[in-house]
């Protein structure tokens, strides 16, 4: 279709979804747009507001009926906003005004169980659904997102060179390829968001171990912040990170970043993540610390009055080095990194093949780096590893170059860890990313007491690693020390 086919509307309730009808506009697109928070505005600012859009072509509305008549048929709806309830909302009010052939885009995040719920029942009524992940914020939503569609393969492709305008480029790749069915397109949004989390932890872990044991403050943190935006440590977060880091308060003429609360909110997105690598047995260890530990900031009167329960002492580190220090922490910050994206991407495998949904991991990788708050130098490293080959192992670290860039990094990580232990900084990104490499290519487990203790319990049995064959039990009433296994 060709964009005069399309009569595009876009709800939203803020700057993400008007971002996103300027950049409608400025492909060839007359889109129509309901901001739900105009009426909030002062007058004189809604009134700049409407004359802005309207100088784009961009017609405004202020209720629905008005919004739906403006849009004739092929109607195509967005609903974007970084408020989670938003699209709940707006389901409920628009549901009347829908007719079949209609197409709804919803970029607000949601459970992939409810957008698969929703793409069922709409389908029933012959609307196509598709819930779409969305990262990049305000200014990808201007200038060109990573979208992460799923729902209907034929309606994708009616649609693709919307989604293809709207998308930044990897290369000269679209971002936006097709995921798959149901609610595909929010799973890997949320497992976008659980990289997001790690990474923005292991970055404060880093620098709060440099400030502590070099004793550094706002410049000499921005210089090595500004020496990291080469190589594996170059990301969007950690420019982003520096430049935070740079501004100074105001008010108080302090560093913004040391009169800010450490008090730190979270959304639901990872919590489902957890919940789901425990309904598909899939470990990720590093993600569950990173949003573990938006749980303790809120513990922060508690925090406070256990600061002094022990007394660790600070062993700086000596001026010889330091420079050294500084590569331990760039190492430790790649190891844990690199170790987000191998937890995020198992499980995303294993998903895919419960779930059916026929998922592209290479092409997923590659629409995460064009635009996403995951953007980075390590993420080219998933890139690399499934573009040469997508069969084997589900696990990044056997894939070929992966697992020799994370070992290359491992041992200066390690010394990291232990000095930042010693001195009692906590460091549960890092510490859990090592956990994880060091327990999945750990051959034997020492869990199989744990096996032969259920059994002396509960009758539950145990295999055997031996010639002989299937699950035993053992004769534990037995009072000699010489244990016979018996076939259950």
């Amino acid at each position: 279709m060709s964009p005069e086919e399309y009569n595009i509307g876009v709800l939203t309730d803020g700057d993400i979804g008007t971002n996103l009808t300027y950049r409608l506009a400025s492909s060839g697109y007359t889109p129509t747009i309901f901001n739900t928070n105009i009426i909030n505005m002062e007058r004189s600012r809604g009134q700049r507001y409407v004359s802005e859009l309207e100088r784009m072509g961009i017609d405004t509305c202020l209720d629905y009926d008005s919004f739906f008549l403006s849009l004739k048929e092929n109607r195509v709806i967005f609903i974007i906003s970084n408020n989670q309830l938003f699209s709940k909302e707006i389901l409920k009010e628009i549901d009347k005004h829908l007719d079949s052939t209609d197409i709804i885009i919803d970029m607000c995040d949601c459970n992939y169980d409810v957008a698969t719920k929703r793409c069922d029942a709409y389908k029933s009524r012959g609307v196509s659904y598709m819930a779409t992940g969305f990262s990049g914020g305000e200014y990808a939503a201007l200038h060109g997102a990573s979208l992460m569609p799923g729902g209907s393969l034929e309606t994708y492709n009616n649609i693709r060179p919307l989604f293809e305008a709207l998308s930044a480029k990897y290369g000269t790749t679209p971002c936006c390829d097709y995921i798959g069915p149901d609610g595909s397109g929010m799973y890997v949004k949320m497992i976008h968001n659980g990289i997001e989390y790690v990474m923005m932890q292991v970055i404060c872990e880093v620098i709060g171990a440099l400030k502590k044991l070099l004793g550094y403050g706002q410049e000499d943190i921005c210089d090595i912040l500004r020496e990291w935006e080469t190589g594996d440590t170059d990301s969007y977060l950690i420019d982003l990170s520096r430049y935070i880091y740079s501004k100074i308060d105001a008010h108080t003429n302090k560093p913004i970043v040391d009169i800010t609360s450490d008090k730190v909110e979270y959304s639901q997105s990872v919590k489902w993540l957890c919940a789901s690598a425990l309904d598909l047995s899939v470990p990720v260890p590093t993600i569950h610390a990173s949003i573990e530990q938006r749980f303790f900031s809120g513990m922060k009167n508690e925090r406070i009055g256990a600061s002094n329960l022990f007394k660790t002492p600070i062993i700086p580190v000596r001026e010889v080095e330091r420079d050294s220090f500084i590569e331990m922490a760039r190492a430790a910050y790649c190891v844990t990194g690199l170790c987000a994206y191998m937890e995020g991407f198992a499980l995303l495998s294993r998903a895919n093949e419960v779930y059916m949904w026929k998922m592209n991991l290479n092409s997923i990788a590659q629409m995460l780096e064009g635009s996403s708050f995951i953007k980075s130098r390590l993420l080219r490293h998933v890139i690399d590893a499934y573009g040469k080959s997508e069969k084997g192992s589900s696990n990044l670290l056997k894939k070929s170059g992966y697992g020799a860039t994370v070992n290359r990094y491992l041992p200066h990580a390690r010394i990291f860890a232990n000095i930042c232990i010693e001195s009692g900084i906590a460091m549960p990104a890092l510490l859990s990313a090592l956990t994880y490499i060091d327990t999945y290519r750990l051959s034997p487990m020492p869990s199989g007491l744990i096996s032969l203790i259920r059994d002396h319990i509960e009758n539950t049995g145990y295999v055997r690693n031996d010639e002989m064959l299937g699950v035993y039990t053992a004769d534990w009433e037995n009072p000699d020390d010489i244990i016979k296994s018996f076939k259950k």
